[in-house]
Order: structure tokens, then C-alpha cells, then sequence
């Protein structure tokens, strides 16, 4: 089944189409009168994206159980370098190669059947993060991957995110791997984890992590139900709770925008951070779709891409809303 080469999933061209065909949409239907240019574009990408009205006419299609897919709770869905797409599920992971799934569940070798995350490293080598451990793909020359093995951290199962930081490399491979007790350094080499020491309230108690993140300028950043860490190497750098202006202590998401300001996003909001704490703080009084978010994404041009509970908000660099969808 696996041929080694690249999937039609990632083109080029027909992203390149679809936003051309966007554009012209844009143009066609609404009127953005007294709107600049730059923020017309914005805002009507925004609405095409998010309409029901013109779903109809953009290259739509649901995936199911009926094409493949084991599960249709999905968790979180990335690409390898082959361009294939992987979808962590509540019933194993699936890779899709734009025409159908490949599965792996606890019938194939993995350690749980719920799927947190998936992370190919430098090395070419696929890591699953379950709810039962950490497990590793490998295949021979021409077939399918296959669990090869798994692992698991002292005193906790549940791995719920996975991050290759720059430093590592395909000669000595390190991921971080945060779990429902805390955060550890993982390096396949010797199939140690190391645990990283957090500051936590209350004392001893190790948090769930629910993001990791590195920054370009290569702190390691973890969103937990205690916080926001920042970390300078292994060492613990800063802690982020309410004290310091978040609006809720558990952080869901962590990016860094175009201008290098770091976002968290909350149950209670979002909050751009400077100089140790909050600077700015956005919620559903001035402009969220809802409070509790799930996601968190900064493009190039500065605009932001809120997630959660009530819909999507689209905010420029400063925090102003350019857009919502509700559901």
C-alpha cells in the first residue's frame, strides 16, 4: 500500500485556485463599502470561508467511517514530509493519502486506542502519542509502517502532546512529550524520559499539558491546567497564571505572532503577552465568539485565528475583530 512517493494531498496549485476562485467570489457577492483593500480581502476571505451560503460551491467533502476513517472523533490532524496527512482519532491513528485511510489501532500494535497526537521527526521516524504511551511507527522497505515499539513515562500513560525542538537532530533525536502528569524529555536513543521540574500549585502536583511550542528564538513554551512555562533550555524561565493577566490559569494554545509577541489562548479568553505579563486580553465582551478556545493560530500578514466553544474569531495584529462565525 505505501509506494514511497508523495501524496495529492499538499498542491500548489490547487490551494493557488482556490484562493483565486475565493477572490473572484469575494468581488462577486459582497460589498465592502468604506473598507481598505487589505482589510476587504481579509474580511472576504474570512466570510467565504466560513459561509454556509457558499459551501456549495467550494471543493467541500466530509470524510466518514463510510470512506475508511475508524473513528470520526478527530483530535488533531498534521503532515508528514511525504505530504501525507495524519489524524489523531479516539480509535487509533489514520493516514490519508488524498484517496484513502490507512489504519492503526490496538489491533495493529498501539498501546490505546485514543490518539492525542502524531509528530514525524528529522529522522524520518513516526511517534503516536496515546492515552496508553508513546509509540513508534516503522516499516520495511516497501510496506506499510507497522508499531515497531512502545514506551511510556514514569508515573504517567496519557501523552497528549509531542515536539521535535531545533536542537535535535537525525543522530540524536530528543522529543518533548507532555502527559496528564507533567513534562518530559524523551530521547529514543536509550529510551529514557527524563522528567522537567514545573512550579505548580499545589506544591507536587505535576500538570496537564495541553500545548507545547517552540518560539524562533527556541524557548520551549507549555500550555498547562496550571499556567503558561517558559523554558531556556531545560530550565524553567518563567510562569504565567492569572497573577501575571491571563484570564484563566488553563492555557489550551500557544503561538507566536508575526511580531514575535507570544498569544496563549484560555477557558476564559485569549492574552498577548510583554515584558512578564499580560498586555492585552480578549474575550467575549469585546469580540470572541465565545471564552472557552481550543486553538490559536497567527498568519504572516498579523492577523490571528481563534477557535473554541461558540465559533471562529478573526482579529488583526492589535486584537480588533475582523471577522466571526458563530456555530
Amino acid at each position: 500500500m505505501y509506494s514511497g512517493g508523495r501524496s495529492k494531498v499538499t498542491g500548489r496549485g490547487c490551494a493557488t485556485a482556490l484562493r483565486a476562485k475565493i477572490t473572484r467570489e469575494v468581488h462577486r457577492v459582497y460589498n465592502f463599502e468604506g473598507m481598505s483593500l487589505s482589510k476587504r480581502a481579509r474580511y472576504g476571505t474570512y466570510i467565504l470561508a466560513c459561509s454556509w451560503a457558499l459551501a456549495s460551491e467550494l471543493p467541500v467533502r466530509v470524510y466518514s467511517i463510510a470512506d475508511g476513517l475508524r473513528s470520526t472523533s478527530v483530535n488533531r490532524i498534521g503532515a508528514d514530509s511525504k505530504g501525507f496527512l495524519w489524524l489523531s482519532t479516539s480509535d487509533g491513528a489514520a493516514r490519508f493519502d488524498g484517496y484513502r485511510f490507512l489504519n492503526f489501532s490496538l489491533g495493529d500494535g498501539l498501546s490505546n486506542r485514543r490518539v492525542n497526537d502524531v509528530l514525524e521527526t528529522r529522522s524520518g521516524a513516526i511517534w503516536v502519542a496515546t492515552a496508553g504511551g508513546l509509540c513508534r511507527l516503522g516499516k520495511a522497505p516497501g510496506s506499510a509502517p507497522a508499531v515497531e515499539r512502545e514506551y511510556l513515562p514514569p508515573g504517567s500513560h496519557w501523552i497528549s502532546r509531542l515536539l521535535e525542538p531545533r536542537s535535535s537532530s537525525a543522530a540524536a533525536t530528543v522529543l518533548w512529550c507532555g502527559t496528564d502528569s507533567g513534562l518530559f524529555r524523551f530521547t529514543p536513543q536509550d529510551g529514557k524520559f527524563q522528567r522537567v521540574a514545573l512550579e505548580s500549585t499545589p506544591p507536587g502536583r505535576d500538570p496537564f499539558i495541553f500545548d507545547l511550542y517552540e518560539d524562533r528564538s527556541s524557548n520551549l513554551w507549555a500550555g498547562t491546567d496550571e499556567g503558561l512555562y517558559q523554558f531556556t533550555g531545560d530550565t524553567q524561565a518563567a510562569r504565567y497564571t492569572v497573577r501575571q493577566g491571563l484570564p484563566a490559569k488553563q492555557v489550551t494554545a500557544v503561538r507566536q505572532d508575526s511580531s514575535g509577541k507570544i498569544w496563549a489562548a484560555t477557558w476564559q479568553g485569549a492574552a498577548r503577552l510583554s515584558e512578564g505579563r499580560a498586555d492585552l486580553v480578549l474575550n467575549r465582551a469585546n469580540g470572541l465568539a465565545g471564552d472557552y478556545l481550543y486553538s490559536l493560530l497567527p498568519l504572516s500578514n498579523g492577523d490571528l485565528w481563534f477557535g473554541g466553544v461558540g465559533g471562529v474569531t478573526v482579529t488583526d495584529a492589535a486584537g480588533v475583530e475582523i471577522g466571526r462565525a458563530h456555530v
